[in-house]
């Protein structure tokens, strides 16, 4: 098969992708230092990472298991998910820039890379780790390899994209909609006219199957739980309201989307008189057009048909995938319109200026008490170290045993395991499905402290020790909010 794409040589000095790398560690850090929680998607890694297993009761295994690595590395603390986090996105940028500068031209290559860090998820979001943050390096590593072995040909390449397939689907199962767009890419290009080719991505996909067998095993086993998560999580729509829905997604992600689409039109319609820049090297257009299609049209008419046909109500995380690629896009749109020498630095300047106000804004939101009441998502508000260290002093004073179990709503038990110091297991929702590798006769043997909330603070039982907690007016209405616990006593003396 002749190669379909010309890998180029890095430039000497590869600004786009290092001052990518740069914003999504300021705000990693940023956000993680100022903030004295965490989101409830990443305690609720740590609340898993307590044993590792082919799946969970909402998620595929991967990225419980990096997590896990991480502690094993790094131990448990605040910083163990931002820094996780900030590494996946990071590796993401490699991964993109990498395949930017496979499939558009040296300028578009470098605009596109420099804007991929303007997604609210990899910025003010950056640090963040769930399957999403997994699922965006794992699908950006899916469309790198694939570009490359289209190009090179060579079997260990085709491998190399089997293996990061079926990692990504052990990551979340949305990293289909990358597989069957680069499958729809590699077809438009004639990628797999060749029965050598065919063979290979037939070898290629056996080694993906084989990665994600088990995880399909222990789904079958267990009674298909991550299959019913996703069924209720997105609700089912009647015909009148699709349209309205996928209108109102798009909405959400054009918001999540703002910074970069700021950043694009400045350097699109910024006034220059600047002389147009000679292309350095052309790329195949055919080939371009349908590695973007098939990386983000064909994600984009998924999300139409599993909304307007399937009838699900889109969610808001759905858009960071879906919608991934479109740096892409933009940099290739934005390259060809103002082939300018200083079309980077109109990028990088309107980029620092965003995170620079968007920074003073969110230590705003973080600290003005008038600002964090409408905040809607507050769980990275939680006055997280305040409330383990009260309701464990609570437990070892009340049984004089080590903690070693929390039972109760998983983000709060979550919050006193991971900022107790002592990291007991946590059992969700007092639900031994959610938690597995947690037995009835460990309750027993070892008591818990039971925690619940955030809650109205006129729905908190009497008798039970509470803290007055952070949250959004639109959520608790205006009596307050509080998290409460009790302490289970093991019904035998403890051993420590």
């Amino acid at each position: 098969m002749e190669p379909a794409l010309e890998v180029r040589l890095a430039p000497a000095v590869p600004v786009a992708p290092l001052g990518a790398a740069a914003l999504i560690v300021f705000w990693a850090a940023l956000m993680a230092a100022v903030h004295p929680a965490q989101f409830s998607d990443s305690i609720e890694q740590y609340n898993w990472a307590h044993s590792l297993e082919w799946g969970y009761w909402k998620h595929p295994p991967l990225a419980t298991w990096m997590m896990r690595g991480a502690i094993a590395l790094l131990g448990v603390s605040h910083w163990t998910a931002p820094v996780l986090a900030a590494l996946c996105l990071l590796g993401s940028v490699w991964f993109v820039w990498q395949l930017a500068r496979m499939i558009l031209p040296a300028q578009a290559a470098e605009v596109a890379t420099l804007l991929w860090p303007l997604h609210q998820a990899l910025s003010t979001r950056a640090e963040v780790y769930n399957h999403n943050t997994v699922v965006v390096l794992f699908s950006s590593a899916i469309a790198w390899a694939a570009v490359k072995a289209a190009s090179t040909g060579r079997t260990r390449d085709w491998l190399v994209a089997g293996l990061l397939a079926g990692l990504g689907l052990l990551a979340k199962y949305q990293a289909l909609v990358t597989i069957v767009g680069v499958l729809i890419a590699l077809w438009r290009i004639g990628g797999l006219a060749a029965p050598r080719a065919r063979r290979q991505l037939a070898l290629a996909a056996a080694l993906a199957a084989l990665i994600f067998l088990p995880h399909v095993i222990w789904v079958f086993n267990q009674g298909l739980p991550t299959v019913h998560y996703v069924d209720t999580s997105a609700s089912h729509l009647d015909a009148a309201a699709r349209a309205p829905a996928l209108f109102r997604f798009g909405a959400v992600q054009l918001r999540m989307l703002a910074f970069m689409m700021a950043a694009a039109a400045v350097a699109r319609f910024w006034p220059s008189a600047a002389a147009p820049k000679p292309p350095r090297l052309a790329i195949d257009d055919r080939v371009m057009q349908a590695w973007l299609f098939g990386l983000v049209g064909v994600p984009l008419l998924v999300l139409a048909a599993a909304v307007l046909l399937g009838g699900l109500s889109p969610q808001k995380m759905w858009g960071m995938q879906i919608l991934m690629f479109v740096p892409l896009w933009l940099g290739w749109r934005i390259a060809r319109a103002r082939p300018e020498e200083a079309l980077l630095l109109r990028v990088g300047l309107a980029a620092i200026a965003l995170t620079v106000a968007t920074a003073v804004y969110g230590l705003a939101e973080s600290y003005e008490p008038q600002w964090r009441a409408r905040v809607y998502s507050v769980d990275r508000l939680m006055p997280a170290r305040e409330l383990a260290h009260t309701a464990a002093a609570d437990w070892h004073r009340a049984t004089g045993c080590p903690l070693r179990l929390v039972t109760g709503t998983g983000f709060s038990a979550g919050l006193v395991s991971v900022y107790s110091g002592e990291y007991p297991a946590v059992l969700e929702e007092g639900d031994y499905a959610k938690s597995p590798w947690i037995r009835p006769q460990d309750l027993r043997e070892h008591g818990a402290l039971e925690v619940r909330g955030p809650l109205a603070l006129d729905e908190v039982p009497q008798g039970v020790s509470f803290m007055l907690v952070p949250m959004s007016t639109k959520l608790r209405g205006d009596g307050g909010a509080a998290i409460w616990w009790r302490v289970i006593p093991p019904a035998f003396p403890c051993t420590r």
